[in-house]
């Protein structure tokens, strides 16, 4: 089921609201304007469900949403406005999963200052692993030992690691330390007596604003992920983009390699975002598109086949054609095929482009400084009005069923 919610205010509304720090109302009733009048949606059920036990007394349940994306994710601007806005409301369940080495620049982290070294760093952007394990966040690290990353908090400390890494005979050994500590907290073999991806959670005794991972020797360690999160329970939202990403660049990860790490994390809502790279693609067509974006639904449903999915459509892209401004024709065929996928796969859809005011609201998001010089990047004001828009979306949609 395609749940697509149509434009609630108009652009200039939307640019006044903003410009005066004034918020957009998360209650609602399910007959107000640009919300669908029918019962929780489909596409978010499991979603939803994972929210209602937040407001359980004593709850310590934690509601994991996973985002993939191009550089827009990976910058974690307006993901890292969205989480804030849901953890106001549910909890902050900590970081999410964190790239413990980076392959490009401009990855970034709201909750997190990142510092790594001496890790060998492939991503599935330039395919050059035969074995195409490149887990979770299309990127692999590997380290016969010295390697680390330490995870800095930039606000409230964790205190529970998990790390995502490949099991097999004659692995080495992996540590945890904390708090600025010399020697570690724990470590782990990652030594199996047959191949398996995995994982290892560490709950330390209290909450630690400094955390590191460290490769120790004795044999190789395959590494994907490091989740940072909190015991107390909450939502976190986890931020999986890599600049110049395209769907396809994750479709070239092994498939049951895929599958088996979205099992790992068994996320509640799998959200992806893609286009802004495909929009130049010389080969772009609806029909090919939409049968990549299908194919990474697929193998996520596969993965976490009771999770939500969410297809969030291409940002404006604007064009300079004779003194004007105009939306770049070519988001129409990435919007139509990801919204034609949506509607296969039984996916909520967020149409940014008609969130943001469609060509109209081009002109006042370039006025306003929310559309960067390129016409292709959001400012940082930008992606702060983005996260709203999603915030105020999915929270409206959330809270309609239980308007009286």
């Amino acid at each position: 089921m395609n749940l697509k919610f149509n434009r609630f205010f108009s652009p200039f509304t939307f640019i006044l609201r903003i410009l005066i720090g004034a918020s957009i109302s998360s209650e609602t009733h399910a007959s107000d304007p640009g919300i669908d009048e029918q019962s929780t949606p489909p596409p978010f059920q499991a979603l939803f469900s994972a929210l209602d036990t937040r407001g359980i007394p004593a709850s310590r349940s934690l509601v994991k949403i996973s985002w993939w994306g191009d550089s827009a994710v990976a910058g974690d601007g307006y993901t890292s406005q969205l989480r804030k806005r849901l953890q106001e409301r549910f909890g902050d369940g900590g970081a999410g999963i964190v790239l413990p080495d980076p392959t490009f620049k401009g990855y970034v982290h709201g909750q997190i200052r990142l510092k790594r070294n001496n890790w060998v760093t492939e991503s599935a952007l330039f395919r050059n692993l035969k074995h195409r394990r490149y887990g979770l966040t299309g990127i692999a690290m590997q380290s016969y030992g010295g390697a680390s990353s330490t995870f800095l908090a930039r606000g409230e400390g964790y205190d529970q690691v998990t790390v995502f890494f490949r099991g097999a005979p004659k692995r080495g050994l992996l540590q945890i330390y904390a708090d600025e500590e010399g020697l570690p907290r724990t470590d782990h073999l990652t030594h199996r007596d047959s191949v398996n991806d995995t994982t290892w959670t560490y709950s330390l005794k209290s909450p630690s604003k400094w955390i590191r991972v460290r490769a120790a020797g004795k044999g190789s360690v395959e590494l994907y992920a490091v989740a940072l999160e909190r015991s107390g329970g909450g939502l976190v939202l986890d931020t999986m983009g890599q600049v110049g990403l395209r769907a396809r660049g994750l479709l070239r990860i092994k498939p049951e390699h895929f599958i088996n790490q979205v099992r790992l994390r068994s996320p509640h809502l799998m959200a992806i975002q893609f286009g802004g790279n495909e929009r130049v693609d010389a080969q772009l067509t609806k029909e090919k598109h939409q049968r990549e974006i299908e194919e990474l639904i697929g193998r996520l449903k596969k993965g976490s086949p009771k999770g939500s999915c969410l297809i969030v459509g291409p940002l404006p892209h604007g064009k300079r054609k004779r003194g004007k401004i105009i939306l770049d024709a070519r988001l129409t065929t990435i919007a139509d095929a990801q919204k034609a996928a949506a509607t296969a796969q039984g996916c909520a859809y967020f149409d940014a482009i008609e969130q943001f005011g469609g060509e109209e609201g081009l002109q006042v998001m370039v006025k306003e400084r929310l559309l960067a010089k390129d016409l292709a990047h959001l400012t940082t004001r930008g992606h702060q009005a983005m996260g709203n828009l999603l915030a105020d979306w999915i929270l409206k949609a959330y809270d309609a069923p239980k308007s009286p």
